[in-house]
């Protein structure tokens, strides 16, 4: 594999996806730099063909029918920063590598459900994935995005996934805003007195 490079140097992905949308967010992941790691399943060979949307990343065939296999995924887990469940709703935990698991060994990880993510969903779900990195990376607490299903839209096990509520009327939190975006209040004041806002 060559060097890497990219604003996401340095990250660890661990991807279990048989879907394209779920391979899509690991290619994009790592096209900007990120190690990616595909878990394919022994005997069942590559999934989603050999397209474009498997490259960039390197794959281990692992029998996780075995429970030493899934012990090494577990480990694996624990030195990733982004895990993407591209499988069916209930896999994962039926093989013992769901998020209460994965995130009981790695508390800042970033677990991305994207079983049943169509076409639509890729945008989603690779936005919940950074946002759930961000998170991860101030707080140190990982979280659950879940981008499969409808509508298509990530939703967030720790942070909300939608803001409720109408949209603000045009100016409704101007002062408020641009004070806490670091604007003293005399410059506030000045732009008042001068119409600016």
């Amino acid at each position: 594999m060559t060097e890497r490079s990219g604003p996401l140097v340095g990250l660890k992905v661990l991807e279990f996806a048989r879907g394209e949308p779920a391979a899509l967010a690991g290619m994009l992941l790592s096209d900007l730099g990120a190690d990616v790691l595909r878990i394919d399943f022994m005997g069942q060979g590559v999934v989603a063909g050999q397209g474009p949307a498997l490259r960039g990343r390197r794959s281990a065939a692992l029998d996780l029918d075995k429970p030493a296999a899934v012990e090494a995924c577990l480990r694996l887990a624990e030195r990733a920063d982004i895990l993407i469940d591209g499988l069916a709703a209930g896999a994962l935990e039926g093989l013992g590598l769901g998020p209460q698991a994965a995130l009981a060994r790695n508390p800042a990880l970033v677990y991305a459900r994207a079983g049943d993510v169509d076409r639509s969903g890729q945008a989603a779900l690779a936005f919940g994935i950074l946002a759930g990195l961000f998170r991860a990376r101030d707080t140190g607490q990982g979280q659950v995005v879940d981008a499969a299903g409808e509508p298509a839209e990530p939703r967030f096990s720790v942070t909300p996934g939608r803001i409720q509520g109408p949209p603000p009327a045009p100016g409704a939190h101007t002062r408020e805003a641009l004070s806490d975006w670091g604007l003293e209040r005399a410059e506030i004041d000045s732009l008042a007195a001068q119409g600016a806002i």
